[in-house]
């Protein structure tokens, strides 16, 4: 929730927010929020899985975890 007037600026802020993440979790994010709707419980949670483990696999998650380990992406540091 924002202030009257100002929903453009901070949609836009939020966007370049996500886009800083790492894609190929963002678009694992997306894909699994877009699937769940027509599956129960059970098979939502399996997607959610098979799709967290393709991250995993690609390499971008240690990765991502090596930058911040390193101290990226804390406190306001670069995120890329």
């Amino acid at each position: 929730v924002v202030p009257s007037g100002q929903a453009l600026a901070a949609a836009v802020e939020l966007g370049a927010s996500i886009a800083a993440f790492p894609q190929r979790c963002v678009r694992s994010d997306r894909a699994s929020a877009q699937a769940q709707w027509g599956l129960d419980e059970p098979d939502a949670l399996l997607r959610e899985y098979e799709l967290g483990i393709e991250t995993i696999r690609s390499g971008e998650t240690q990765a991502g975890a090596s930058r911040f380990a390193a101290g990226e992406g804390r406190h306001g540091a670069g995120t890329a």
